[in-house]
């Protein structure tokens, strides 16, 4: 293909200075653009780290596709953001952390974009990957590892950074109990269990000091159901049912590190690697006996000049006088 054809494809591929949406998304064409919708709790998408947003429609003939990305400050606000918008009975996407299709919505956070698509169209992990990575301002952060203390099996989750988030998921805590001067986060999860639903709050710290300065605050509001694990304190949020212990005792401070989704890449190839590998040893031994057949050459040479009344070490010498 001539490089003019490349370049003008490509051109055409990547959005307008000052877009996020490209001007076609596979076979769909795009129709109108416009900001994203953040008019619910606008002030927690600002908490969560909001920075821009943009809403895209498309069409492939009678098909018609509605794509959202709403750009954040660092990978944790579009986590949180995909916790709270998240669709109820979505499916996890293969190949992705937080990513759900349900029925006509897809929705996933990569890097510090969330994304979501509205239609009878299901784009895979790595076409999603794929567009986002080309975003303006995309980032690749390591995700916090405060969800990974949560047990498996909750119903719900939610991810409070500051008094926002307070005030919409877990109103009953007094907004200074935590101590967000600290950057204090919490992860808020119900649990079914027999005996009823298990409301859980694990809030993080940076050490160890600021979540015992702390646990006093969370203990003055939920008594002997707040306890300290390392930098966490775990909260059974009242009323507590009775078996709720062996899910509390699963939540233990542990030291983490979580990476946000990456664009999934297909595996080596690897029988090249292994014929690569035989190629580059073969090059080895034919050096190495190219070397040694030089040495043997030289030290053969060298006894011959010696065995004729010559040397090859003979110094010549100038009678100067």
């Amino acid at each position: 293909m001539p490089w003019q054809l490349t370049a003008l494809l490509l051109a055409l591929a990547l959005p307008a200075s000052g877009a996020i949406w490209t001007a076609a998304l596979n076979a769909y064409q795009q129709k109108s653009v416009g900001p994203a919708d953040t008019s619910v709790l606008p002030e927690l998408w600002k908490e969560y780290g909001f920075q821009e947003g943009e809403t895209a429609t498309y069409a492939q003939g009678a098909k018609q596709l509605k794509a959202t990305a709403w750009r954040f400050e660092e990978s944790t606000g579009p986590m949180a953001a995909y916790w709270w918008q998240a669709p109820e009975g979505g499916k996890p996407i293969p190949s992705m952390k937080n990513g759900l299709a349900a029925k006509g919505i897809t929705l996933a956070a990569v890097g510090n974009y969330l994304v979501r698509f509205e239609g009878t169209y299901r784009p895979s992990a790595s076409e999603i990957g794929f567009w986002v990575e080309r975003f303006p301002g995309y980032r690749n952060r390591s995700l916090p590892a405060l969800p990974t203390y949560l047990p498996e099996g909750a119903s719900s989750r939610r991810y409070i950074v500051g008094p926002q988030g307070i005030a919409a998921f877990l109103h009953d805590l007094p907004v200074a109990t935590p101590g967000f001067h600290f950057g204090t986060e919490i992860v808020v999860a119900r649990y079914p269990t027999k005996a009823g639903e298990l409301r859980v709050a694990v809030a993080g710290f940076a050490n160890h000091a600021m979540a015992r300065q702390q646990l006093p605050a969370f203990q003055q509001f939920a008594g002997q159901n707040a306890k300290r694990s390392g930098a966490l304190i775990v909260v059974a949020l009242p009323p507590v049912p009775s078996d709720a212990a062996p899910i509390l005792d699963k939540i233990r401070y542990d030291t983490v590190v979580e990476f946000s989704d990456t664009v999934p890449t297909k595996m080596p190839n690897i029988a090249g690697v292994v014929l690569g590998s035989f190629r580059f040893v073969g090059a080895l031994i034919l050096v190495g006996l190219g070397s040694g057949g030089s040495v043997a050459l030289f030290l053969f040479l060298r006894q011959r000049s010696r065995d004729s009344g010559s040397s090859l070490d003979a110094m010549t010498r100038l009678n100067l006088e």
